[in-house]
């Protein structure tokens, strides 16, 4: 159970590409979504087989799959190329559990992070997300890589002494609006 016959699927990717996995057509099972003549294409196991099937949505930077909406379709996550960087989503508009098996995404990627001057944007290229916090939307975090649990919460390590210093993340404000 959970495993497939081993097939020639015809499916060929570069050593920089990225594979995505996801549930994307909302029926509660993995699919990969994979560059495929410059646009993005959709395969996994449907009721007829394996199948793949294009998107018609042409690569544009992103890395990551994860539902940030809560929808139960993973959508695509992307930084920009410019400067300064942009952290993007494009959502998944694909009618969930549908009969078919075509996945589709927004025609445009919305900035939901511009990266400040002040700041590096480090490991983009290889994200890691997950819902942390259990409410049904994948989490982004930006700070240290890693993650530790203090005082029952997940935190970053490198900020834990905000948390064990003053109970929470310091925040800066700007000096005009405390006067």
């Amino acid at each position: 159970d959970g495993f497939a016959i081993p097939s020639a699927t015809g499916l060929v990717t570069s050593s920089t590409s990225n594979v995505l996995s996801g549930d994307f057509l909302g029926n509660g099972r993995r699919q990969v979504l994979l560059p495929q003549g410059g646009v993005w294409s959709i395969a996994g196991y449907s009721a007829t087989g394996f199948t793949v099937s294009s998107t018609g949505l042409a690569v544009g930077g992103e890395y990551a799959a994860a539902d940030v909406d809560g929808d139960g379709l993973d959508d695509l996550v992307g930084v920009t190329s410019t400067t300064p960087k942009n952290v993007t989503v494009r959502r998944n508009t694909t009618a969930p559990a549908s009969s078919g098996f075509a996945a589709r995404f927004a025609s445009t990627a919305q900035t939901v992070w511009t990266v400040p001057d002040t700041r590096v944007l480090y490991g983009w290229n290889d994200p890691k997300v997950s819902d942390i916090n259990g409410d049904g939307r994948a989490d982004m975090c930006d700070s240290c890589p890693d993650v530790t649990i203090y005082d029952g919460k997940f935190i970053n390590s490198c900020r834990m002494d905000e948390y064990r210093l003053f109970g929470g993340f310091v925040s800066l404000q700007d000096k005009a609006a405390t006067n």
